[in-house]
């Protein structure tokens, strides 16, 4: 019988690692080549210096215009979707058959839409927490319970 090959995203809006079980013991490595980080510029350091100023309709009074789309949030989302454009390509190529993701509510929030039907169809774990800085020993204490429950 092949073994499942469980595959483990952790992520936030700026770094993302891909796991997967090195079969002794149930330890956990990093997939060579799936270690991801992102430039995120604060909001003030993107676009222009001052916002734009608009006049009021009576009077003299000015006010300043404030930006429609948080640029931050949305670089944040292009990263999050180019991680899961290659991760739906390693599946395209069979590296894995389930997948568990790891990320902050707000970053699960941003990957959920963007997950097309075949990896949406994959997950067998979500985990609602930061653990891109927390080293892997750590994260295998942290996903027995959902390892458990798929056999990892």
């Amino acid at each position: 019988m092949k073994q499942t090959r469980i595959w483990i995203l952790i992520a936030d809006g700026g770094c993302a690692r891909v796991l997967t079980s090195t079969g002794k013991e149930h330890h956990l490595a990093v997939v060579p080549g799936l270690s991801f980080e992102a430039d995120l510029p604060a909001n003030r350091d993107i676009g222009t210096d001052r916002p734009g100023r608009s006049h009021e309709s009576h009077g003299h009074a000015r006010h300043a215009i404030e930006p429609r789309i948080d640029q931050h949030a949305q670089l944040k989302r292009k990263f999050v979707t180019g991680v899961l454009n290659t991760l739906a390509a390693k599946h395209a190529e069979g590296a894995f058959d389930k997948l568990i993701i790891v990320a902050p509510p707000a970053i699960l929030g941003m990957i959920r839409p963007a997950l097309s039907d075949q990896l949406r169809d994959l997950i067998v774990g979500e985990i609602d927490k930061d653990l891109t800085n927390t080293p892997i020993h750590e994260i295998e204490s942290r996903l027995r319970g959902v390892g458990q429950q798929i056999s990892m």
